[in-house]
């Protein structure tokens, strides 16, 4: 990534002096790659977005595991001792051993209490003790980009990135074919967004075999399309089938845009 990222820096120096010299063959292709490497990068958003949220939700559960055993050690009444494990009530003798262990114990909590907040921040906890209620604002800030973004990140990698089943075993993305054109850097993200959104509306409203052809022609046409046509034809496609479950008519897509078909 490093390197990736050095090397985009090099071109980007010297970019504005180079394109003085294009003609408007040379531009056309610069353009056609940048915006190639563009949905390149978005690909990876999602998947950082992902990646961060994944952990951040397991650094909960492990920081909450810790502070539950912290807590039942300190409630349960029991302990072990030389002689096996026995409950301590007030008044009962401990054996010796069991009185240094304590000796002990108090003093690592009372080095813990004093100890400096770098020592504080280490250990399951500090992972998710950032002072952010949700992923999304911890992208927000972390990245510095929008919230509305940061949530839209979000919700399209639960769509187009591989799942962990039961046991950790991998499942397939949501919507298999969208997924793999934007892994392919075919349909840029917010493209797939538009997709994604529109897939979800017509979800209660059709069986799965109309939602597949949906999915199919939307991401042929974000593949092959601006994205302004696109919403035009994910917004045909879904008043379709909310209104009668049919597919929109050829008839109705040549209009959206000449011979489409």
């Amino acid at each position: 990534m490093d390197g990736a990222l050095a090397a985009l820096q090099t071109v980007s120096a010297t970019a504005v002096e180079d394109a003085a010299s294009w003609d408007l063959r040379a531009a056309s292709d610069f353009a056609g790659q940048v915006e190639e490497f563009s949905r390149t990068v978005e690909y990876l958003q999602l998947v950082a977005a992902a990646a961060v949220d994944r952990t951040r939700k397991q650094s909960t559960v492990a920081a909450a595991g810790v502070a539950a055993g912290a807590a039942t050690s300190w409630t349960t009444g029991w302990r072990e001792s030389p002689g096996g494990w026995e409950t301590g009530g007030s008044g009962a003798a401990e054996p010796a051993g069991t009185a240094a262990a304590g000796a002990a114990a108090s003093a690592s909590a009372s080095a813990s209490a004093t100890a400096t907040p770098a020592d504080a921040s280490s250990g399951p906890a500090s992972v998710v003790d950032d002072g952010y209620r949700n992923t999304a604002e911890f992208l927000r800030a972390r990245l510095r980009i929008g919230a509305a973004e940061a949530r839209r990140r979000l919700s399209l990698a639960e769509a187009v990135l591989p799942r962990e089943g039961l046991a950790g075993r991998p499942v397939p993305p949501v919507h298999q074919e969208l997924a793999a054109a934007v892994a392919a850097g075919e349909v840029a993200s917010r493209a797939a967004t538009v997709i994604a959104v529109a897939l979800e509306r017509v979800r209660p409203l059709c069986d799965a075999d109309a939602a597949a052809r949906m999915e199919h022609a939307l991401t042929r046409t974000a593949a092959e399309n601006d994205a302004d046509f696109l919403v035009r034809v994910a917004r045909s496609w879904a008043d379709a089938l909310d209104q009668d479950g049919a597919e929109p008519s050829e008839e109705l897509l040549r209009q959206l845009q000449g011979a489409f078909i």
